[in-house]
């Protein structure tokens, strides 16, 4: 049976290291509780109060705080993997070194949050306000932003863009010089610009004509002046990326499945037709050596017939 705690008042509460695993605590004031090292995973705190709580190292993961109040909580080194904060407040909280991977954070308010050293790997982030946050030192693969999502006077030295589970460390840092940070503005100028943005990615290597012809032809729907190649990129892997400019208001989902169907179509087609050219080339080898071979006979024949 899930324990329920719904509205109780916990007001400054030592409630360090319990486990309070799938307790319903909805609505509860914790403010200023002490729930560092607990164990809250699964639990539901959706308008509750946990302004400046201490939840350092917690476990939250996969709980849902949507809508609570975590204004100045320390959320320090927690682990808030899949954990909802749909319109959560965090402003000023210190989510340092948190593990936000694949957690909700729609609509929430983050403004002046620490997410120095942060996992938001996966992190939804549709409509999120991150003004003045600081993300130095973060890691942002395949977060998901959108225009809604607020990066005005964010501050970052620097960020990386993918997590090595192999070496748990952080990888492809930005600016790829280890020496050199991002200059005042700079961090928001690249995220805001990636929002325009529809990365490609070409595993088994690109067939360049179906590809050509696909873009020819998703261009003349959406416009050549609003849909461009920005960069190709070939991976080590051998796999190639390629980022198309989109227009602000299109569906970049749209068109990114719209841009694969139209190249497997495209392959698809020359494909057969290279197959096609194969056989022939085939046959016309196989005529080419019959008529050699017809030759050869004549040739022999004629060596056979007597000098006159």
């Amino acid at each position: 049976m899930t324990p329920k705690l719904r509205s109780a008042n916990l007001y400054k509460a030592n409630l360090s290291r319990v486990n309070l695993s799938k307790t319903d605590l909805c609505g509860c004031y914790l403010g200023r509780a002490n729930l560092s090292g607990a164990n809250p995973s699964l639990a539901e705190f959706r308008n509750a109060d946990l302004s400046q709580a201490d939840l350092r190292g917690a476990d939250l993961s996969w709980a849902d705080l949507s809508k609570a109040d975590l204004s100045l909580a320390n959320l320090s080194k927690a682990d808030l993997s899949g954990a909802n904060f749909h319109k959560a407040d965090l402003t000023k909280t210190d989510l340092s070194g948190a593990d936000l991977s694949g957690t909700d954070l729609s609509e929430a308010n983050l403004t002046k949050a620490d997410l120095r050293e942060a996992y938001l790997i996966r992190t939804q982030a549709l409509d999120c306000n991150f003004t003045e946050v600081i993300f130095t030192g973060a890691c942002l693969e395949d977060w998901k932003i959108n225009q809604g999502t607020k990066l005005k006077h964010v501050i970052c030295e620097y960020a990386y863009l993918k997590y090595d589970y192999t070496q748990d460390k952080f990888i492809e840092r930005r600016p790829k010089n280890e020496t050199q940070n991002f200059a005042p503005g700079e961090f928001t100028c690249l995220f805001q610009k990636a929002l325009e943005t529809v990365d490609l990615t070409f595993s088994n290597g690109i067939d360049w004509k179906a590809f050509l012809l696909s873009f020819q032809q998703l261009r003349e729907e959406y416009g050549e002046e609003y849909l461009s190649i920005q960069a190709i990129e070939k991976k080590s892997s051998g796999s190639f990326l390629i980022r198309l400019e989109v227009p602000l208001d299109a569906s970049k989902a749209e068109i990114e499945r719209q841009a694969k169907t139209l190249y497997d179509t495209k392959l698809s087609t020359l494909e057969g037709i290279y197959r096609a050219e194969l056989k022939a080339s085939h046959d016309q080898l196989a005529s080419s050596r019959q008529r050699s071979a017809n030759l050869w006979e004549i040739v022999k024949q004629q060596a056979n017939k007597p000098i006159i």
